[in-house]
């Protein structure tokens, strides 16, 4: 995977995944379920790809803007940025799976609200 696309997939998954959930409807407590997990485990996934080459001394960037000549809006990874980044995903998988049994064990309305904002 090409750093490019590795630092778009970050941004790219989420909003995916919030789509499909919305697309899934409140019937389907067990796909807003899966599609939440999946989303958080396949970003981790995508993350720690990437965090591979950045710990090895890689500085993967994509231009995103130039507003002025020379000055360019350029989104590059630091292994700070990356560890903190390994951190969040891995954390939003275990509170989705917290999530999953408190809403079950509340009997909450409203999951696809729910998991599409979370």
């Amino acid at each position: 995977m090409s750093g490019t696309v590795a630092l778009y997939l970050p941004l790219l998954l989420p909003l995916a995944g919030t789509l499909l959930i919305t697309l899934a409807g409140d019937n389907r407590v067990v796909l807003l379920e899966t599609i939440s997990i999946l989303t958080a485990f396949l970003l981790f996934l995508v993350i720690a790809t990437l965090a591979q080459g950045v710990f090895d001394g890689a500085r993967p960037s994509v231009l995103l803007a130039e507003p002025f000549p020379d000055l360019p809006l350029v989104l590059t990874v630091e292994p700070l940025g990356m560890l903190f980044a390994l951190l969040a995903s891995l954390l939003w998988i275990i509170t989705t799976i917290y999530s999953i049994g408190y809403m079950r064990a509340h009997r909450e309305k409203h999951l696809t609200r729910f998991y599409a904002f979370f």
